[in-house]
């Protein structure tokens, strides 16, 4: 691969890692309620939470995730920080690995 082809993708890495985090971040506000400051309310006056199982299922994940982290020495801040992280790093991996199988015919485009 050359430095041009390895640079663009590089770039596109980042930017791709970028969105994920800000779309992430955006439910964890809009769904469950999660702010910035990775405060996390019981989530009583969020529709999801009330009438999705599946969302109330998610929700006390984050609540014992941030309890977690918090008995771990993480500020709530950070322990939001981290999540974020780590579910872009997840899911830019995912999406990387459906184009490879893409590229290699495992699966159709």
């Amino acid at each position: 691969m050359d430095s041009t082809t390895r640079s663009r993708l590089h770039d596109l890495t980042l930017q791709a890692r970028a969105l994920l985090t800000i779309e992430a971040s955006e439910q964890l506000e809009g769904v469950y309620g999660m702010g910035r400051d990775g405060s996390l309310g019981t989530g009583k006056s969020l529709p999801a939470i009330q009438t999705l199982p599946e969302a109330r299922r998610t929700h006390e994940r984050l609540l014992k995730y941030l309890s977690d982290e918090r008995a771990a020495g993480l500020k709530q801040d950070d322990a939001r920080n981290k999540l974020l992280k780590e579910v872009a790093f997840t899911w830019l991996n995912r999406l990387v690995a459906f184009k490879m199988m893409e590229a290699r015919r495992l699966m159709r485009a």
